[in-house]
């Protein structure tokens, strides 16, 4: 080994250490963090395919909505560690430092020693990269892969060798099924190819062979189970509206016609256009719809549109790091490795800019990080920008600012002053350009991040630190909704009906068209027998959000407490028209036919609402009463064992038990295994309302009552406990 190469070898190893330590030392920092083993937005929706994957289950019969090599990857480390979420996190990390590796060797191979220095160091030590690295995100494979098939054409053309632009073409056809907007860089790098290549149009062919190789398979499969010609994902044209429309604000990914939450923006997304058109739509036939409004907006809109790609522009050079997700500079707070004062993006942004320019008779030799760039760039403005989808820019950036460090130096060293003067005149320019938020966009805050917080404690049932997230929230923004409403679900969670309708309340007047808030206070005022008011509240969640899940189930509860049968109906199927998966909207209907004692409509829809949510036990409990009732005794019994997975002193068993019993008339045996199942749990709702029925039947009307409010309680939108308590009002006094 010379020493050119021991020196080289050294650099790297120094840059590599330095990357692992540091992200080694950020690990335990975001063990602490509530999202680490709970991810949120993305992070989750890779999370559940992953391990969708991981049980052997590689295809949910739809083509890919989101590219699909880094879930699949997710998924063989979940396998391979027995769903781990820390290994996913190590790999990630040990791929960060090969990517700070990477940029060290391309800038020393195209730039020298001490560019490669300076931008390998910055790449190991990058707070931005060191964030993402360690959530459950595509960027950081992404950018290994970007920055692998750069430093491989870097190789290709100094060595000419034609496996070398195949290995270059697979890399790149690798980054493409983990972020398409690599899509637009792909013809630039099959032109590079033809141009610094010996065998132009033999190693173009080939790097286009190697993107194919990868490319294929997803094609493929997506055809497989559509028969649409998809060639990667369906996202494409509402991440196209996302980005341009005329309430776009150029970094957030989010549409006034869409909701918020991950699930709902996507059932939106598919709903809106087949309820506008009026009929069922192909996969692509939803991105064309995005794709067609985006493109309005344009030609409805040019100049506004061009005011929006500017401000793209100045966000994408801004120094402020636009959250998407969870938010960097909120998660600084909570990890002094991020809390880096001297590597961020204003010293980092103008050192590229200033590259891009010093280094451009060079231009030839740095063809692929300059068309990577550039093309990426482009990408990006197209569509929105924030710090998540800058993040695989920033290793390209480094190398250039490397470049330009070491520009400056050799001017120095040589006493250019004429060269030297203009270069740091417009690096003061860019610095001062950077950092003064050019985009002139205010700034986010922490509201939504600490609404995160609360949302992942919440779901986990430590309601006193949710409580305590949401109330940093509003402290944080006193117009914050969400916060409000957060806290008022707490609320109806606890019992405290007056609380909850507080804050409820309070959610909209902080924000008129937070529908979701409409259709919390709806159930709340419909737990409480107010139909007035609940038909109020979820009409104003129908015009603010009409395609909101549940709100015509609202609706159709809200027409059946009133003795509109007929009107509940409709309201059910129109939630099904709305929402075909909505396993509540078939129990509905199934409860008004089975009320009504239409059996044979009420099985079905029973049935029906089983398929789509086979693990909801009061589903099993009716069906099976039901089919009891039908006089299909045999069906009864096998559907309720199929519960019993315990023994016979299981609550379960003994439920299915006591049902049975009821239905066959046997009220005392049905009545003593109800109190048994009470003593062991007294919130056990099925057992609650079950039990009010045979009191009640037997002259014990207060006894009654009492059970059926308690299991209003447990849970408030109960419509069998709510009219049994209004039956027994209707009751004369002397219980005639």
């Amino acid at each position: 080994m010379g020493p050119n190469l021991r020196r080289a070898a050294f650099g790297g190893l120094a840059v590599v250490a330095l990357a692992l330590v540091i992200r080694f030392l950020y690990l335990p920092q975001i063990q602490a963090a509530p999202t680490f083993d709970h991810p949120v937005m993305d992070a989750a929706y890779h999370d559940v395919w992953a391990r969708e994957v991981a049980s052997g289950n590689f295809t949910d019969g739809e083509p890919f909505f989101r590219a699909p090599l880094y879930p699949f990857l997710l998924g063989l480390a979940y396998r391979l560690s027995g769903d781990s979420h820390v290994v996913p996190r190590v790999i990630q990390f040990i791929m960060g430092a090969l990517t700070a590796l990477l940029t060290y060797a391309i800038a020393r191979r195209l730039l020298g020693k001490l560019a490669a220095l300076i931008s390998g160091l910055a790449a190991a030590a990058y707070p931005v990269l060191v964030y993402f690295e360690g959530g459950l995100l595509t960027e950081t494979l992404f950018v290994f892969l970007i920055m692998l098939s750069l430093y491989l054409f870097a190789v290709a053309v100094d060595k000419q060798r034609i496996y070398m632009w195949f290995l270059a073409g697979l890399t790149l056809g690798a980054a493409l099924i983990t972020r398409p907007t690599v899509a637009v860089f792909i013809p630039f790098a099959v032109l590079g190819a033809l141009l610094l290549s010996r065998r132009r149009a033999l190693c173009a062919l080939t790097v286009a062979f190697g993107v194919l190789i990868m490319l294929t398979p997803v094609t493929l499969h997506n055809f497989a189970v559509s028969g649409e010609f998809i060639p990667l994902v369906w996202q494409g044209g509402l991440n196209f509206y996302l980005g341009n429309n005329a309430a776009a604000d150029g970094w957030s990914a989010t549409s006034p016609e869409l909701r918020k939450d991950w699930w709902g923006g996507y059932n939106d997304m598919i709903t809106i256009p087949e309820q506008e058109l009026g009929r069922y739509l192909h996969y692509s036939d939803v991105s064309d719809y995005w794709m067609g409004k985006g493109l309005d907006y344009i030609r409805s809109d040019p100049g506004g549109y061009m005011r929006l790609v500017l401000k793209k522009a100045a966000l994408f050079w801004g120094s402020y790091e636009f959250p998407n997700n969870l938010d960097y500079n909120f998660m600084k707070r909570y990890s002094w490795v991020l809390r880096n004062p001297v590597l961020s993006f204003a010293t980092l942004a103008p050192l590229a800019l200033l590259g891009l320019i010093v280094l451009a008779p060079r231009a030839r030799r740095l063809y692929f990080p300059y068309a990577f760039f550039l093309t990426f760039f482009a990408g990006t403005v197209a569509f929105f920008v924030c710090s998540r989808y800058r993040a695989p820019a920033l290793p390209v950036m480094m190398v250039f600012a490397g470049g330009s460090v070491a520009w400056l130096v050799d001017a120095l060293r040589a006493r250019k002053i004429r060269k030297l003067v203009p270069a740091l005149i417009g690096l003061g320019i860019a610095s001062a350009f950077v950092s003064l938020n050019p985009a002139g966009e205010d700034l986010p805050g922490f509201a939504q991040s600490y609404t995160v917080f609360a949302t992942v404690y919440r779901e986990q049932g430590d309601l006193d630190r949710a409580s305590f997230y949401l109330e940093k929230a509003i402290a944080e923004n006193p117009l914050w909704g969400e916060g409000y409403e957060g806290l008022g679900l707490i609320a109806m969670e606890r019992g405290r009906a007056a609380e909850a309708r507080e804050y409820l309340i309070r959610a909209v007047d902080a924000e008129p068209n937070r529908a979701t808030a409409y259709r919390s206070l709806a159930m709340l005022y419909l737990s409480e027998g107010d139909t007035g008011r609940a038909r109020t509240a979820i009409e104003a969640a129908i015009a603010h959000a009409p395609y909101l899940e549940d709100n015509y189930n609202i609706m159709g509860s809200v027409e059946r407490q009133e003795g509109n049968t007929d009107g509940a109906i409709e309201s059910f199927e129109r939630e099904i028209d709305l929402n075909p998966g909505n396993w509540r909207a078939y129990a509905n209907l199934a409860s008004v036919y089975d009320e009504a004692g239409n059996l044979e409509e009420a099985i079905g829809f029973y049935e029906r609402a089983i398929e789509l949510e086979p693990g909801e036990s009061d589903l099993v409990y009716a069906l099976a009463t039901a089919y009891a009732r039908d006089g299909q005794e045999e069906r009864a019994r096998a559907l309720m064992s199929s519960l019993g997975g315990a023994g016979p002193e299981s609550p379960a068993f003994k439920y299915n038990r006591a049902v049975l019993l009821q239905n066959e008339g046997k009220t005392e045996e049905a009545r003593a295994l109800y109190e048994e199942i009470l003593a062991a749990d007294a919130s056990h709702e099925g057992a609650l309302v079950n039990l009010g029925v045979i009191y009640a039947r037997g002259g014990r009307a207060e006894e009654a009552r009492a059970l059926w409010e308690r299991a209003l309680i447990v849970n408030p939108a109960n419509q069998n406990a709510r009219r049994n308590i209004d039956l027994l009002n209707r009751r004369p006094p002397n219980g005639g």
